[in-house]
């Protein structure tokens, strides 16, 4: 997949090309769910919207046990907009709510027959509450570390989570975030996250009914330079690894292990020039590198908009 995005000039100079014009960058340090490692101060506000959009160029088959490019007639396009309020309750502790809307557009064919599914919707809300336990904006090393807890409330209908919107299961997230002052100019922004979904809940009609998803661990490492004031660039690797129940060819269940791995670049600015205002918009690209997942893109879009009032 890496060896296409570099076969096309033309799609990355048109992504420089549009990331230098409309100066938008991706936050390099936010978890999704529980937030930045900077954190926020007593009584502040922060806004975040997370768009992403991604069109599928290989599936997973279960039968050769191997992505394969996608058959002629299939598609998957994804499509989400991710919006997160959260709010300092001290200046070491906050809180988060968390509230995904997608979009999924797909066509494949399973026994025969194909399958089709045009849907959107809100996902499932995620609340979090994090606590920074170290604060050192002056530290040449570690400038702030935090741990944060997530809380996946599986909110999405029976008949979203049928059409792909939502998990259909409640969930855990355990997240560590650091960032650490290597020198003026370079700056690294990282998390590692541990995932725990229940059971899935039984919905008639739904072939994941009572499945244990089981166990996912995920990473961001990301190096940030900055060029100036208010411009930054970041690359790094990220992605994750799950050990989730999947069903054989004669219907027994045996866990199986899937995986995404990529390499994210973005460009950043920032309007107000200080990092600790949580004031940004962002443009980045992730592309992966290696897969083994239901359906994995070329590349997918990521751009983001934050304000802390």
């Amino acid at each position: 997949m890496l060896s296409k995005i570099l076969l096309r000039p033309t799609l990355l100079l048109g992504l420089l090309l549009l990331s230098l014009i409309t100066t938008l960058i991706h936050d390099a340090c936010a978890e999704t769910v529980t937030g930045c490692p900077l954190g926020l101060r007593k009584g502040g506000i922060w806004i975040k919207g997370l768009f992403t959009s991604s069109d599928a160029d290989e599936y997973y088959n279960s039968q050769t046990d191997a992505m394969e490019v996608l058959p002629e007639g299939w598609h998957q396009s994804v499509s989400k907009f991710t919006t997160r309020i959260g709010y300092g309750l001290s200046d070491i502790v906050e809180v988060g709510l968390v509230l995904p809307y997608k979009h999924l557009d797909m066509r494949k064919k399973e026994k025969g027959e194909w399958i089709t599914k045009d849907s959107q919707g809100l996902e499932d809300i995620w609340i979090a509450v994090a606590w920074k336990f170290v604060d050192n904006p002056d530290s040449a090393t570690l400038e702030a570390a935090k741990l944060g807890l997530g809380f996946n409330l599986d909110t999405a209908s029976d008949n979203s989570v049928k059409n792909g919107i939502g998990d259909g299961a409640k969930g855990i997230r355990i997240v560590l975030l650091s960032h650490e002052h290597l020198t003026n100019t370079l700056h690294l922004c990282n998390h590692i996250y541990y995932d725990w979904l229940g059971k899935a809940r039984r919905i008639q009609g739904w072939k994941k009914s009572d499945w244990n998803y089981g166990d996912r661990i995920g990473y961001k490492f990301i190096a940030e330079y900055s060029l100036g004031s208010r411009f930054r660039i970041s690359a790094g690797p990220i992605g994750w690894t799950e050990v989730v129940e999947t069903k054989s060819a004669d219907g027994s269940r045996t866990p199986g292990r899937f995986y995404s791995h990529s390499i994210a670049v973005k460009l950043l600015y920032l309007p107000t020039g200080n990092e600790r205002d949580h004031k940004k918009i962002s443009i980045g690209i992730d592309i992966p590198y290696s897969a083994k997942k239901s359906f994995s893109p070329d590349y997918s879009m990521k751009v983001v908009f934050m304000w802390t009032f």
